[in-house]
């Protein structure tokens, strides 16, 4: 679970994975309690057959240039409230 707690810039932060590569074959949740934050993938993510990326609440952003294979299933909240998004920055 990625989430990204607390409210504001005196509690609250980003969640993020950095450095190698993700495979997975269970469950990816992303949560983010205060919509100044993001949860943050700078890792290549495979999502195995049995694999799931559940983004429910705030921005689940792969801000990095690694690849993304998806071979599983992604769920997005309702457009208010969880987004995935691929960000590439040269």
């Amino acid at each position: 679970m990625l989430d990204s707690s607390g409210h504001g810039q005196t509690s609250g932060r980003p969640a993020s994975l950095g450095d190698g590569s993700l495979h997975n074959y269970g469950t990816l949740v992303a949560t983010v309690e205060d919509p100044a934050w993001v949860d943050g993938l700078k890792v290549g993510l495979v999502n195995g057959h049995a694999g799931s990326i559940e983004s429910k609440s705030g921005v689940l952003a792969q801000n990095a240039t690694v690849s993304t294979t998806n071979h599983g299933l992604a769920t997005i909240a309702p457009a208010r409230n969880g987004r995935l998004m691929k960000v590439h920055r040269s």
